[in-house]
């Protein structure tokens, strides 16, 4: 069982084993030199935090969402690794100023009041964000609901934390009647005339007996939240609608797992409203909305909400009490049935209502009459607007029933699997069911409800409808052609994954079947942003639901990969290739304008940034002056840039292992700078490591010093945006070369300022310590901290062999190689046959289990390409290794270090690291081994090399100078 915090957090309950050792003070720090056992255990160990600073990056599938939504990609803390995000002030997920108004033109019931029950105000409430940053409210802002402390187990916990607070009234009506707005049109599980007519009852013994349970209020006002105004949040001391959220979202949810609850109908109603809360970056609840969504179904099912039929009135002898019963069950099961539907097109998660569940029960239709004895008793919409609203609600269910199939098809609850070309063929008959099934939605909702029919093309109409009726038919007709996109990438993938499997010519079959899913795809792309384009022009876009970033996510990735991919200074443009540029343009930006209103009140955001933004924040190599042979369709090397920040626990120290690449490499000494210009394809960097750390939240005078790998600019970065206490501690011959700084000394890679008042603290190895192969200095002089000398890549290439807990070590490579390759497979560490899709990195919809044969043929031994590493270090003239003999040495020895089960192997610009690793400030990385982090990082590697010659996406696109392109990868100036 979990604990009581683990289970509150949504996360997997992990107890440490062995007590720790007390620690010791006064220790003498100078540098020591012995002869460790890396087999003997010690209690000696550091943190270790991963950071990026966006020098060199490769693509990262959809799901491997891990990198944040910032244009460097940052350099990686030691002894723990945690993974950092750079910030980019140019990106979609900016802080832009809200757009919110507090005026409204939707009719609020005037009749509405708070509790009429005995209220106290608050005096002082403080609340706290997800944070943990306190925030203090003032007084006039709450009103306390008083309840009966000995009915409440822990009534005094939960009102510590604001859980019995609602805002005073005129605030507490704008949230009820916003999420009578925008919440209850397509998600009405509540009858919204009894609500209201609850509010208006004078009478208080009726209302003590009735009155909506603090839970669902505090649920209902985590829902409406975001569609209030930001000036209304600030009004009650938050800092913005994100703060808020969490705010409310923390008091549901105590409230739900205090237990104070026993009704399923209050529970299933809560659970369903918190469906919508999506984890931040840092968080640790992982799939919040599918576990909250698990909750509800339970509770309905405990209901038996899902055998509730729709009865029409006049038939049968239920008494009116049982009516109204039953209606309640059946607006939750099919807020259910909803919710699981939208939750799956738009996360890629399997159905957790399957459609044979649906076919097993009398529960598959819901009607108008269910629906409809509220409409004339509504106080946010008129009887005609309501009616329409519950048509629009009729025909969402009946694409939850069409999206029931799909789903079903492209995230199958096993596992997606095509064992032969008999199997491919059924999924693909599948697919055109599918695809038929939508066209016959379409029509259907088309002729039948009149609202679809003027909203089914694009641009406005003469009898368009009000403005909520118009902004809800929209979103349903975003889900449909969203629905679209997800049947289009799996008939894509399902055509890659069958290709080896037809004995038939497939190359002609294959162009066909990508030139149908690229019409298809921008197709529906098309229309999804030109609904956003209409909705933004009105104002409405700011209310739109938080799956609408999903929506809006993947038609801008597709419309940034084609200005990537555009050919740029074209010199002599047709008309026809103008006119696309730019509507491709307009269309980009209406994107980037929809996700900048999503920003202030969604959670996603940032996940979707994080993943697209990383496709901009990247640098990549010439292979061939880093490795070799060069294998073809691998010419060009994506390159993230990690640093590494490490903490000593017992002397408080910390450290960082290399500094990444500067932001303004272009103001790098001149002969650097030509280098770069001349040398490198393609660079973006968006910020200086100082200012990641700084905005995770690191004082940098705290940091004692920076182990610099070698003296290159993407590792060396720039040292004066540290404090000048921060000491650099770099390898043999670094000073000899490279001080003083530049000018005074030509070939130094930094400015004398990275010098001026900081010390250098310069490392000669003794002889007679070996560590892992390699001469080493013991840094901390207690087995924790080892310096070690890696010759080859450039004068005094420094690594370091961090001990994460007693008996697991990180090696630190810097550059000691350059890709996974390099050092995999061995004999000791031979390739398998078959891999899992974790195991090299691929989608979650890619099959459980690939062949590593495709990997294989490309290798450029291929007699021994499952015990060979793919690549050397590169002897050419230009290479970047100053001694390539010395540099094989060097990896010699790392691949019997990469055998040893507990030592993970991170070298600084691996690929592999970005979806697996946590950044900075998120986690530490010192839990590596129990989490299996070695086998996931293993053979990432090959997700980078070519298939069939196909190089993999470059995410680059040329050289950035203050964020703007003034290169493209082929040389030409812009």
């Amino acid at each position: 069982m979990p604990c009581s915090n683990c289970r509150f957090n949504l996360t997997e309950c992990v107890v440490p084993t062995g007590p720790r050792q007390p620690r010791l003070a006064g220790e003498d720090l100078s540098f020591k030199h012995y002869s460790p056992d890396l087999s003997q255990g010690t209690d000696s160990y550091l943190s270790f935090q991963l950071l990026s600073n966006a020098v060199e990056s490769p693509d990262l599938p959809p799901d491997c969402i891990q990198v944040q939504a910032t244009s460097a990609t940052r350099d990686c803390g030691s002894t723990v690794p945690d993974i950092a995000s750079p910030i980019d002030s140019h990106s979609v997920h900016s802080n832009y100023p809200s757009t919110q108004s507090s005026d409204d033109q939707a009719h609020i019931g005037s009749d509405f009041q708070p509790p009429a029950g005995d209220i106290d105000i608050d005096q002082a409430q403080s609340t706290h964000e997800s944070t943990g940053t306190p925030l203090v409210l003032t007084g006039d802002c709450w009103d306390r609901v008083e309840i009966d402390h000995n009915a409440i187990h822990d009534a005094v916990s939960l009102g510590s934390e604001g859980c019995f607070d609602i805002p005073v009234e005129p605030v507490m009506r704008r949230f009820i009647s916003h999420y009578f707005l925008y919440v209850h049109p397509l998600l009405p599980m509540l009858d919204e005339g009894d609500f209201w007519d609850l509010q208006s009852d004078s009478n208080p013994a009726n209302y003590r007996n009735n009155c909506p349970d603090i839970l669902l209020i505090q649920a209902m006002l985590f829902a409406a939240c975001q569609f209030v105004s930001e000036e209304e949040v600030k009004a009650l001391g938050f800092r913005g609608l994100r703060q808020a959220k969490a705010c409310f979202y923390k008091r549901a949810k105590l409230l739900y797992s205090s237990q104070m609850h026993t009704d399923h109908i209050l529970m299933a109603q809560a659970a369903l409203l918190l469906t919508y809360w999506s984890s931040s970056l840092n968080s640790s609840e992982k799939q919040p909305n599918s576990i909250w969504l698990g909750r509800a179904i339970s509770h309905a099912k405990a209901l038996g909400a899902d055998k509730c039929a729709d009865v029409p009135k006049g038939v049968g002898q239920a008494s009116s009490q049982q009516r109204l019963h039953d209606n309640r069950l059946r607006r939750i099961w099919w807020c259910c049935i909803i919710r699981d539907r939208i939750i799956s097109l738009c996360v890629r998660r399997h159905l957790q209502i399957s459609r044979d569940h649906l076919d097993n029960h009398a529960t598959t239709t819901i009607s108008y009459e269910t629906l409809s004895g509220e409409n004339d008793r509504s106080h946010v919409y008129d009887v005609d607007t309501k009616s329409s609203l519950i048509t629009l609600m009729l025909t969402m269910t009946d694409l939850c029933l069409c999206l029931s199939d799909i789903l079903t098809v492209v995230h199958p609850a096993k596992d997606f699997t095509v064992s032969d070309a008999r199997d491919s063929t059924r999924r693909i008959l599948h697919i055109y069911e599918c695809k038929k099934g939508l066209e016959d939605w379409c029509a259907k909702a088309v002729a039948s409800s009149s609202i679809m029919a003027i909203t089914e093309h694009d641009g406005r109409q003469v009898d368009m409808p009000k403005s909520s009726v118009l902004m809800f038919a929209n979103m349903i007709w975003i889900y449909y052609h969203s629905a679209r996109v997800t049947l289009c990438n799996f008939e894509l993938l399902l055509g890659m994954t069958t290709h080896s499997l037809v004995s038939y010519e497939s190359t002609q079959l294959q162009v066909a079947t990508i030139e149908r899913v690229r019409i298809g795809l921008w197709d529906a792309a098309t229309h999804i942003t030109n609904r956003l384009e209409q909705l933004l022009d009105l104002g409405l876009a700011r209310y739109l639901p938080s799956s609408a970033v999903s929506c809006t996510a993947l038609p801008l990735a597709l419309h940034i990969l084609d200005a990537k991919l555009s050919p740029a200074g074209v010199l002599r443009e047709s008309k026809d290739e103008q006119s696309r540029r730019l509507k491709r343009q307009n269309q980009l930006n209406i994107l980037v304008s929809a996700m900048i209103e999503y920003q202030p009140r969604y959670e996603g955001v940032d996940w979707v940034t994080r993943a697209i933004r990383y496709f901009l924040e990247c640098t990549y190599f010439p292979a061939d002056t880093l490795v070799e042979p060069t294998i073809p369709g691998h010419e060009l090397m994506n390159f993230p840039t990690f640093s590494f920040l490490i903490n000593h626990d017992t002397t408080g120290k910390q450290l960082l292992f290399d500094l990444g690449c500067r932001k303004d490499f272009w103001n790098l000494p001149d002969p650097i700078a030509k280098t770069i210009d001349k040398r490198v394809p393609g660079i973006k960097v968006d910020n200086n490591l100082a200012d990641i750390l700084r905005e995770g939240g690191l004082d940098l005078s705290k940091i004692d010093a920076a182990i610099v790998s070698h003296h290159h600019y993407d590792h060396l970065g720039d040292p004066s945006t540290f404090p000048e206490t921060m000491d650099l501690i770099v390898g043999p011959g670094f000073s000899q070369h490279f001080r003083p700084g530049y000018p005074a000394n030509p070939n130094s890679p930094v400015h004398e300022s990275a010098f001026n008042n900081r010390e250098v603290r310069e490392i000669d190895f003794d002889q007679h310590l070996r560590v892992a192969g390699y001469q080493a200095m013991d840094y901390f002089g207690d087995g924790s901290l080892f310096l070690l000398n890696t010759p080859g890549h450039a004068i005094g290439h420094l690594s370091s062999l961090v001990r994460t807990t007693g008996d697991t070590f990180v090696f630190l490579g810097g550059d000691i190689c350059h890709f996974g390759g390099a050092f995999r497979p061995t004999e000791k560490t031979q390739m398998p046959r078959e891999l899992t899709r974790d195991e090299v990195g691929l989608p979650s919809s890619a099959p459980e289990v690939v062949s590593c044969q495709q990997y294989l043929l490309c290798h450029p031994n291929p007699a021994e390409a499952s015990s060979t590493p793919y690549y050397r270090p590169c002897s050419h003239a230009d290479s970047w290794y100053v001694d390539p003999s010395e540099a094989h040495k060097s990896v010699s020895t790392l691949m019997s270090l990469d055998a040893i089960d507990k030592v993970l192997v991170l070298i600084t610009h691996d690929p592999s690291i970005v979806g697996v690793l946590p950044m900075f400030p998120a986690a530490t990385l010192n839990g590596w081994y129990q989490l299996g982090w070695k086998g996931l990082l293993r053979w990432r590697f090959l997700d980078q090399l070519p298939i069939d010659g196909q190089p993999r996406p470059y995410l680059v696109d040329g050289t950035y100078v203050d964020g703007r392109r003034v290169k493209t990868l082929g040389g030409t100036k812009i």
